[in-house]
């Protein structure tokens, strides 16, 4: 991989000629404004070998030579073995495993991905910055841009549509509500050959600003799933996110009334009193210091042994993107966890069901 500092090097064409060189940066290399107004990043530019001003103009075969400014991590390096799935001179893509913080909290400020991310890319002269994150129980694929520069391209990249998340998860299957919902619901009794979407706006918590509710005036939220599996107890789903809500997966599903096991948070435990009709606000039931031998009992069946205590049955299987520089498709996967799998199993699901599950996120 290339070691920072690095440079872009662009010969001006006559299609280019007489344009400035801010308006070549921001265009052509998509630099981003903020990165343009750096006071190291503006000394380095260089046209023909001298230096050179933003402002200036450009004439057919001049050769800009553009560095991406060194940069400070700001978080505390901790050399911790990483999973990497991907990795090129603009991003890295790792498997994050269930329990460890994408980027650290502000209670939290060790243990992170970021931070072993940043001891691993430290050597090379490079700073990682989150492109996108998982929840701390959420495990799979996650993409780390190597510098400033390479996180707007992506981060655009993200926002324009380019880049696509799949996941696997494991939900409750539906059962009839004993209540009447104000909220479109769906038909999941259809073959596992239907993708379905969920199309519910989703907003904060007002009383619990760390957590989302399905709420009208909140943002628009959109997931397609179809499922892939079945068994009396948990139903296999794969998921596309059309957009990237926090918490968008686990509130949506338990929307429908098929939350995520292991998903104390947004889980159905008391169904009566997930839903405030009268605002049309879904309310999450807490449960602090949670002990699963003292859950009701006819809920035991969402930890049916010791393996899944404490996590949502979710895994980020695949990233696929269309690389900002070149417009190459890449891809990066993960193979689900292993504590997953064998919940499955502990369900009547079978083992060999995984061997399809990516082939089936393609179609």
């Amino acid at each position: 991989m290339s070691k920072l500092p690095f440079r872009y090097t662009l010969t001006v064409t006559d299609n280019q000629s007489g344009r400035t060189i801010r308006s070549l940066l921001q265009h052509e290399l998509q630099f981003s404004t903020r990165l343009q107004r750096n006071p190291v990043f503006r000394e380095q530019v260089r046209c023909n070998d001298r230096p050179a001003f933003l402002h200036e103009r450009i004439k057919p075969g001049d050769i800009l030579s553009v560095p991406l400014p060194p940069e400070v991590t700001s978080v505390a390096l901790e050399p911790t073995p990483i999973d990497i799935c991907y990795e090129d001179d603009q991003v890295l893509v790792i498997n994050k495993s269930a329990g460890i913080l994408t980027h650290p909290s502000a209670r939290e400020r060790q243990g992170s991905l970021l931070a072993a991310v940043a001891a691993y890319l430290h050597p090379l002269g490079q700073v990682p910055h989150c492109v996108h994150r998982l929840d701390r129980e959420t495990s799979g694929v996650v993409m780390f841009a190597r510098h400033a520069h390479f996180h707007h391209l992506f981060d655009v990249c993200l926002r324009d549509g380019k880049m696509h998340r799949s996941y696997c998860a494991l939900v409750r299957p539906p059962k009839p509500r004993r209540i009447s919902l104000n909220l479109p619901m769906l038909s999941v009794e259809t073959g596992q050959d239907t993708w379905q979407t969920i199309d519910l706006n989703i907003g904060q918590d007002p009383q619990r600003p760390s957590r989302r509710v399905i709420m009208a005036q909140g943002q628009r939220a959109i997931t397609h799933f179809r499922v892939l599996a079945r068994t009396d107890t948990a139903w296999l789903v794969g998921v596309h996110l059309e957009t990237g809500r926090t918490h968008q997966i686990r509130l949506h599903f338990a929307a429908v009334g098929m939350p995520l096991l292991g998903d104390f948070v947004y889980g159905d435990r008391q169904e009566t009193n997930l839903w405030k009709q009268e605002t049309n606000l879904f309310t999450p039931v807490s449960k602090s210091g949670f002990d699963g031998a003292k859950m009701d009992p006819a809920l035991q069946f969402l930890i049916p042994n010791e393996i899944h205590r404490g996590r949502q049955a979710l895994h980020a299987v695949r990233l696929s993107w269309q690389d900002p520089v070149t417009g190459t498709s890449r891809q990066a996967d993960a193979p689900v966890a292993q504590d997953l799998k064998q919940l499955w199993q502990s369900h009547g699901g079978a083992a060999n069901v995984w061997q399809d599950v990516q082939n089936s996120l393609l179609d």
